[in-house]
């Protein structure tokens, strides 16, 4: 019976039926609590339980993995993904934590300039400028092209625009915003528009916030569009224009 339950999560898993397959995950470790496999099992119960956005669950199979299995394959795998959670659940001192634990003591793995991105977006969030460039620079080093690249371009960027050095960041997010990942293009479509916005472009920041909403029409970023295109547009002395989108 575990070898068929394990035959059965491993098809539910491979389907994407995420339910189905951490139901049979779970039964597999509970009747075969002592299988080589166990530790494998578990992960891909977790992985299952991430794609359901039961993350505090999901995070505590993770854990196991490291604690019960810290020499394993999927050990390393483990504590990034309960960095990612913390990330994703906003608890972000935790979450630099787990990525610093990563960066030092899996310095080859594959998924390092992953974490370096996670760990670059991190301290910006704390306003740490030279530590964020440390760590964008580093993982573009290792992948100078890709989504993760990408990622990179875009953190650099950003801090150029924070340092008040903000000439070559509109070029940077107008290439970035016909970049592949639709979130990220998003990101850095918006954030052209503020940079235009800065260096007192208004005509061509209008014209950028005014075709979002075509390009993006379910943003979350909407509202702040409309009052950046309103901010310029008052700078623009188009009055009437401005007062439309602030009511």
């Amino acid at each position: 019976q575990p070898e068929s339950t394990l035959r059965t999560a491993a098809d539910h898993y491979a389907q994407q039926q995420w339910d189905e397959a951490a139901d049979a995950f779970r039964l597999f470790l509970t009747l075969a609590p002592n299988d080589s496999r166990g530790a494998r099992s578990r992960f891909y119960l977790a992985e299952s339980l991430m794609q359901l956005g039961r993350f505090v669950e999901a995070r505590k199979e993770f854990q196991t993995v490291l604690r019960e299995a810290s020499n394993h394959r999927y050990a390393q795998r483990s504590l990034f993904r309960c960095g990612e959670i913390d990330f994703l659940m906003g608890d972000y001192n935790e979450a630099l934590g787990v990525f610093q634990q990563f960066d030092a003591s899996y310095p080859d793995d594959p998924l390092r300039p992953d974490a370096l991105v996670y760990l670059g977006r991190l301290h910006l969030r704390q306003g740490k400028l030279a530590q964020a460039r440390q760590a964008y620079e580093e993982a573009f080093a290792t992948v100078p092209s890709g989504p993760t690249s990408d990622q990179c371009r875009l953190g650099l960027a950003t801090i150029w625009e924070r340092e008040g050095d903000i000439k070559q960041a509109p070029s940077e997010y107008r290439r970035l915003a016909e970049a592949d990942s639709p979130a990220l293009a998003e990101q850095a479509y918006f954030r052209h528009g503020i940079a235009l916005g800065l260096l007192d472009r208004h005509a061509d920041a209008v014209d950028l916030w005014q075709d979002f909403p075509r390009r993006y029409p379910d943003s979350s970023l909407q509202a702040r569009v409309d009052l950046a295109c309103a901010e310029s547009l008052l700078q623009l002395d188009r009055h009437a224009e401005a007062r439309k989108l602030l009511e």
